[in-house]
């Protein structure tokens, strides 16, 4: 239970620094269910190239062939939907 000195007011990007500072579920790798690996999403972000052709090998779709995920995956990735905690 809270009380009065273990309280701070704090603004709304301010609690959200402290959320994001107490995260106590896995993310990423440790996760348990991911196909992808932190190297591999570094790998996604580094050679994917927007409007390529399909058979491209910097498109959303060769890249989610390679890695055995759908298409929607590669684009989660790149735009930081998913994997966020990877720089």
């Amino acid at each position: 239970m809270s009380s009065p000195s273990n309280c701070k007011w704090a603004t709304w990007e301010e609690q959200g620094q402290n959320r994001r500072a107490r995260i106590r579920s896995p993310q990423g790798e440790e996760q348990g269910q991911s196909k992808l690996t932190e190297e591999d999403v570094r790998y996604i972000r580094a050679y994917f190239r927007p409007n390529k052709k399909p058979e491209s090998p910097h498109s959303a779709f060769f890249l989610a062939a390679k890695f055995g995920i759908h298409w929607s995956g590669i684009y989660r990735i790149i735009r930081r939907k998913s994997w966020r905690h990877i720089l």
